[in-house]
């Protein structure tokens, strides 16, 4: 089985990066941008900026230079073309536990504890109830509810494993509590129609990587759109596992801010795109949420996987 790592910066390499680097079975490409260095010293491969506008035009000049989506978008191409059977989206400052990649359930079917929750599932409540999850909608914050669990068999084609330290959470969240997490769950879970996914501790199936893209020009909501549409190509997929990273920073309240102001996108319609996902399907809701140029980059992406 072939297993690709894909990341973005625009750092020289970091010890997490050297950490992954370094993992037996799995191969690391990490995708630049203009600011990013032009010597990149890995075993893995470096997308510098010049190879993307040479071998992604289209991507490069629809998206632009500055853009982790965009890195994301071709890093995940180049490990679907290099046959990848699993793709890992991860972060440049998530330090692997040593359990990371060890359990990694893509393409098996398995038996998992499945709560539903309607039309979103938010994975944190069970955890740690007084935060949420970036890109849950905020609509459906006051209706969250345990529902009842079962024990349900599913082949997922999606895993988002958790991160200690500090979390995923919304952004006006990470504001007033600061929080700096530890899950102590060990088993695997799901839960929803639709739930919400990243991109810095997540395995895709590279079979179905086409449907899954990072979309650009909305925000912080682009790992966690790319999410739900892949859900709606693939429902009941995705599975949720315990943490295998430890997410360290040290984030100003200035910084903070700028990422409310990213995530207002994403609080004004998340939730009518959710509606519109699960009425329609992917293609129509697509047509109908997204602004023309933000169409064109889905269906530029699309392409390079024919």
């Amino acid at each position: 089985m072939k297993k690709i790592i894909i990341t973005t910066t625009i750092l020289e390499p970091t010890e997490a990066i050297r950490q992954y680097d370094a993992l037996e079975d799995w191969s690391l490409i990490v995708t630049g941008d203009r600011k990013s260095p032009k010597t990149y010293e890995i075993n893995g491969k470096y997308l510098d900026w010049d190879y993307q506008q040479k071998n992604y035009q289209k991507l490069c000049e629809l998206i632009g230079p500055d853009s982790t989506a965009r890195g994301r978008m071709i890093g995940i191409i180049e490990a679907w073309k290099a046959g990848a059977d699993i793709i890992a989206t991860i972060d440049d400052d998530n330090y692997p536990y040593d359990s990371w990649g060890k359990d990694v359930l893509i393409g098996s079917e398995v038996e998992v504890p499945y709560c539903d929750d309607g039309l979103c599932f938010e994975p944190l409540r069970e955890f740690i109830p007084d935060i949420w999850h970036r890109g849950f909608p905020m609509q459906l914050l006051n209706k969250r509810k345990r529902g009842e669990v079962e024990i349900r068999k599913m082949t997922p084609l999606l895993q988002a494993d958790l991160w200690d330290g500090d979390p995923d959470v919304d952004a006006t969240v990470r504001i007033a509590k600061r929080p700096n997490v530890r899950f102590k769950h060990n088993y695997h879970f799901s839960g929803g129609r639709f739930s919400p996914v990243n991109s810095q501790n997540t395995f895709i199936s590279g079979k179905y990587a086409m449907d899954y893209c990072p979309f650009a020009h909305i925000g912080r909501a682009e790992d966690i759109w790319g999410g739900y549409v892949f859900q709606a190509y693939h429902p009941e997929a995705t599975v949720y596992g315990p943490a295998t990273v430890l997410h360290q920073q040290n984030r100003s309240v200035e910084s903070l801010v700028r990422d409310v102001e990213d995530e207002v996108f994403g609080y004004r319609y998340t939730y009518d795109f959710l509606c519109s996902l699960g009425e329609f399907g992917p293609e129509v809701a697509i047509e109908n949420h997204f602004l023309r140029l933000g169409i064109e980059v889905w269906k530029a992406y699309r392409e390079y996987f024919k």
